[in-house]
């Protein structure tokens, strides 16, 4: 539903709310015998958008406002999933939420709906953002001018291979994101670090638990996806035809990494053995 030109869609977009930062709920402890509170907690709620329209008959379908009331029945569903996506001059974003009314105005010399959409998740989903797919290197350039040439056949390195994989990431989003990790293992390794080098996290996937777990420790070919988003914490080990969950794995003292604004550098090392590393994510921002 195409709602930029309305002569196109035959809808006609008076208003929408809900689009900048959601309101939080600050829990405080009001301080006995002194002024002020302690400040405990805070918590945004679901993201509320409503969606004003008014009928536009002088469409390029010619549909009429009874048809075009019955169309919003079809774009807005009640209770059924909708996403929402905007562009504007500096973000392209999107949301997802859950049709709660479509409130239709009749009688009136402008029929129109209200369409309110409740969004669990609050927060938008940064599209195009070009920070997908990133992958990790462990090769370290070390070639640099002036060069001295050797004599006689002589070599020079141009770069050289570490033991840990690592990569710098710019974010900028409005809101830390969690990560998804997709680390592959060109051998067999010892205990995997992960670490958010800029802001002091790591987390540890524990070779003898994933033994216990699989029935072999972590070998040449075994594919572990790592994901930190807040509410879908996993992590996953894909040996062959067979998946495994391996949260157990993951040090009872690690902290799930996640991306903050600025620069994050981010880092692999297996105790022994090489691994490949890629990341995905997803930038989230408070509002459009």
């Amino acid at each position: 539903m195409e709602l930029e030109n309305p002569y196109e869609s035959g809808f006609f977009v008076a208003g929408i709310t809900g689009l900048g930062p959601p309101k939080a709920d600050i829990n405080t402890t009001r301080r006995a015998g002194s002024d002020g509170s302690v400040y405990n907690s805070a918590k945004v709620e679901s993201r509320n958008i409503v969606i004003t329209l008014i009928y536009y008959t002088d469409n390029k379908n010619n549909l009429d406002v009874e048809q075009l009331r019955h169309k919003t029945y079809e774009y807005f569903p009640i209770k059924r999933q909708v996403t929402l996506y905007f562009v504007t001059d500096r973000r392209r974003a999107s949301i997802t939420g859950y049709v709660e009314s479509n409130e239709v105005g009749f009688f009136t010399n402008m029929e129109g709906s209200q369409i309110s959409i409740i969004c669990n998740d609050p927060w938008f989903t940064g599209e195009g953002s070009g920070l997908t797919n990133i992958s990790l290197s462990n090769i370290e350039p070390i070639f640099t001018f002036p060069v001295k040439f050797t004599p006689y056949g002589g070599t020079i390195e141009f770069s050289e291979k570490k033991k840990t994989v690592t990569g710098a990431i710019p974010y900028y989003g409005d809101l830390e994101t969690g990560i998804t990790m997709t680390i592959k293992c060109i051998s067999a390794t010892g205990d995997i670090a992960l670490s958010n080098d800029s802001f002091s996290e790591s987390m540890l996937i524990s070779t003898q638990v994933v033994n216990d777990l699989t029935g072999a420790v972590i070998s040449a070919g075994d594919r572990i996806v790592v994901t930190t988003y807040t509410g879908r914490k996993t992590a996953r080990l894909y040996r062959g035809s067979t998946a495994y969950n391996i949260i157990a794995a993951i040090n009872k003292t690690s902290k799930w990494l996640k991306l903050y604004s600025g620069m994050n550098r981010l880092s692999a090392t297996p105790i022994t053995g090489n691994v490949e590393v890629d990341i995905d994510l997803v930038v989230l921002y408070e509002g459009i």
